[in-house]
């Protein structure tokens, strides 16, 4: 079943109403005037749409904000393109007590209007009916338990401020953070309560992709992983029902969203606004105003196993290719790899990907203070990449969907809270998630012999979930909720490979692609809270340890 959102949200607030431009409310710009809003059910409807604005942002591919590249499997090229990573990365004072940098997420813009909406409606929109308004008010606890989530991770405890506090849940008054706990008691309690009431389906084609049941239960599983509720995790993951992994994995990323099963909560740009996605990231060959803003590391390109199930390792490889007749190191590994990662010799459209010296893909050495706009690592993303011509995704940009929530996280999601709730006892079942995602990508099976503990179940599920789950935004926050970024990332530097030809002979070379060490510092598992949020709120209490 397809699940995706049109957005009406992108589109200026006087035409996602398609009325007069006096239903705003000139006082408040960019508020709508109550009265239009409560006494129309095609105005107020399309007003409760609106705050899908939240989930777009989100989305990676439309903010060209990649958080993969705060972790060790993607380097941004430029210092200042478009983004901090390589700041954040590679300077001690980057993040401060005042400012978050580009990780910042204090913000209660949305939950005030969330609020006021869910204050309001079920007095001033009773007359629409009781099971029309239960489902509306249902989909913004959800977006507003989105929101809450969003903030949560960044900081652990936030103020929380809901409808039921009058004047206070409009973001007015002091009051003190919620622990963490309590946070994320919140969030989890919101989204069991917008479950409830969500459809499994909406039957109205014209809102087809709002929110359902599987998209408040699917990200339940990813929250209370976060929070350390492993029953809840496993439990919420069962609640995914009518979906399934697609039999390709590459389709998952290509194929019509009406045809793509694995899908529970997606973007869709398609008709609705359009993103520089291709332009961000295909290969500098392809055209010369391509940015190639982020690409992927070596350490990355390396978690792929062998097509037999072993660990890839470049001090071997060539012993292992030639077991397994390959003829260059991206041969018969997991065919993941294939569909993700474009390395020298791969197949491109109607050409081969050139990374040496001066080739169409040309890799460079990275340089802190440039902007290179070609690959720094010797590799290309190619997950997610359409294969349009450059005269329609330079100038007519992208409409790919970005996909925020898909089965195959869900049953890795389950895998992961039954090990830890006790691996002894749900090993087999731990395992069979595991091996649902492997056996579709065209991988053997793990057994009891690859993982007879819950330590080395984890190694294999963080290795899986990089494979799978590469430049979709999960790595950085995983190593944070795993408070393994200090281990992973800190006095560490990434890599690539440098390609080089000897009478068409390829030999390679591995290579340091940053220039000092990478930094993540303790207290950045929890960041600080905005100086000026402090300020303002004389309640808020201790700022976050380290801070």
């Amino acid at each position: 079943m397809k699940k995706l959102f049109k957005y009406i949200a992108l589109i200026p607030l006087m035409a996602v109403m398609g009325t007069s431009c006096d239903i705003l409310d000139i006082n408040r710009p960019g508020y709508f005037a109550e009265d239009a809003i409560y006494e129309n059910e095609d105005a107020f409807e399309k007003y409760a749409t609106g705050f899908y604005a939240l989930i777009r942002s989100q989305s990676q591919i439309n903010n060209s904000h990649y958080y993969d590249a705060y972790a060790d499997i993607m380097k941004q090229t430029g210092w200042y393109l478009r983004g901090s990573q390589n700041q954040t990365l590679l300077t001690s004072n980057y993040l401060t007590t005042n400012s978050n940098g580009s990780l910042g997420a204090w913000d209660y813009s949305r939950i005030t209007r969330q609020n006021e909406f869910l204050m309001n409606a079920p007095v001033r929109a009773a007359h629409f009916g009781e099971e029309f308004l239960k489902v509306r008010i249902a989909e913004v606890r959800f977006i507003r338990a989105y929101n809450y989530f969003a903030m949560a991770r960044v900081y652990g405890g936030v103020v929380l401020r809901t409808e039921e506090g009058g004047l206070d849940s409009v973001d007015e008054g002091d009051k003190p953070r919620a622990s963490e706990e309590e946070t994320y008691d919140f969030i989890i309690s919101e989204l069991l309560a917008a479950a409830e009431d969500l459809p499994e389906k909406w039957t109205d084609t014209q809102w087809f992709g709002r929110a359902t049941k599987n998209m408040a239960y699917g990200l339940l599983s990813r929250v209370a992983l976060y929070a350390g509720r492993w029953e809840i995790a496993n439990q919420a993951a069962d609640m995914v029902t009518g979906v399934d992994l697609l039999d390709d994995f590459e389709k998952v990323f290509n194929e019509t969203l009406q045809q793509n099963s694995e899908v529970i909560l997606a973007v869709d740009f398609e008709g609705q606004i359009s993103h520089e996605y291709d332009q961000n990231f295909r290969p500098k060959g392809d055209h010369n105003e391509n940015r190639v803003m982020c690409v992927p590391t070596g350490e990355m390109v390396d978690s792929f196993e062998w097509i037999d199930g072993t660990p890839f390792s470049w001090s071997n490889w060539q012993s292992k290719a030639s077991e397994l007749g390959a003829t260059h190191p991206w041969e018969k590994r997991d065919p993941r790899l294939e569909a993700s990662i474009l390395y020298h010799g791969a197949h491109w459209i109607d050409r081969t990907i050139d990374v040496t010296e001066g080739g169409a893909d040309e890799s460079i050495a990275w340089e802190r203070g440039t902007d290179p706009n070609k690959t720094v690592t010797g590799y290309y993303v190619k997950k997610y990449l359409t294969t349009d011509s450059p005269e329609i995704y330079l100038y007519d940009k992208s409409h790919q969907y970005d996909i925020l929530i898909r089965y195959a996280e869900v049953l890795l999601n389950k895998a992961e809270a039954l090990a830890e709730m006790d691996y002894s006892l749900h090993s087999t079942e731990a395992l069979e998630c595991l091996n649902r995602v492997r056996e579709r990508a065209g991988m053997p099976a793990k057994t009891l012999s690859d993982a007879p503990d819950k330590d080395s179940f984890m190694e294999l599920l963080r290795n899986e979930r990089v494979v799978e789950l590469a430049f979709e935004g999960f790595r950085y926050w995983d190593l944070r909720r795993w408070r393994l970024a200090v281990d992973v990332i800190d006095g560490q530097r990434a890599h690539g490979v440098k390609v080089t030809l000897d009478n068409g002979i390829a030999s390679y070379e591995v290579v340091e692609v940053d220039d000092t060490d990478r930094i993540f510092q303790e207290r950045y598992y929890l960041l600080s809270i905005p100086q000026s949020e402090r300020d303002t709120n004389k309640l808020l209490g201790d700022n976050n340890p380290g801070w």
